[in-house]
């Protein structure tokens, strides 16, 4: 569960410093240079976390529009919150504080993670038309064994080869067209025979619509 880790981290870290400089005992009477990256990266830890609770609301039945900006929320979070945990870690180092140096360090670490799942995330639905959802007894059909019950699937641009991922651990969304399935957790591969059974199941749903 190396996505969720990555979001406990991030949130933590950022929810752990700004209440540490909160409760100083002498508290100045402006913002010190050093502090400012707290409440940026407290922001960063916000915005992927509402990202995660967008592509929960879908699940409930909120209308499934409302996780399309979850993806690129989730980027710009992790983004804010990897630029501000390496000014925070910087500061920290200057300070020779190893606690904040680990801690800071940890969640620069899970906004990278955090950032190239959502990159990732993006890339493979870019082509909306070419990505689907399939179901595993479909999968079989090819060989291709997905402990969860599902896959997503995307066609080349030839539509000769499909690209799969199963998911392995951590899913949020599984309900939706798009859910989140984050790198690492998912097993990937590529398959003919998989595009060719698509195919004929297009084919065969095709059929029954013209009687």
């Amino acid at each position: 569960m190396i996505f969720a880790i990555s979001l406990a981290v991030i949130f933590t870290t950022g929810l752990w410093r700004v209440v540490e400089v909160a409760t100083r005992r002498h508290i100045q009477s402006s913002v010190q240079a050093d502090e400012l990256p707290l409440p940026i990266a407290f922001l960063g830890g916000a915005l992927i976390w509402m990202a995660i609770f967008q592509w929960m609301l879908g699940e409930t039945g909120a209308p499934i529009g409302i996780a399309k900006s979850a993806p690129f929320i989730l980027l710009c979070g992790g983004a804010i919150s990897f630029t501000a945990n390496g000014w925070c870690l910087r500061n920290a180092m200057k300070r020779s504080s190893r606690l904040q140096m680990g801690a800071h360090t940890a969640a620069l670490l899970g906004s990278a993670l955090i950032m190239y799942a959502a990159f990732d995330h993006i890339t493979f639905y870019a082509d909306h038309d070419r990505v689907g959802f399939l179901d595993a007894d479909i999968a079989t059909e090819a060989d291709i064994h997905c402990a969860a019950g599902y896959a997503m699937v995307r066609l080349d641009a030839g539509n000769n080869t499909a690209i799969y991922r199963c998911p392995t651990a951590f899913v949020v969304g599984n309900v939706l067209e798009e859910p989140l399935v984050p790198w690492p957790h998912y097993s990937e591969g590529s398959s003919s025979s998989l595009a060719t059974a698509i195919h004929r199941l297009n084919s065969s749903s095709a059929t029954l619509q013209t009687r």
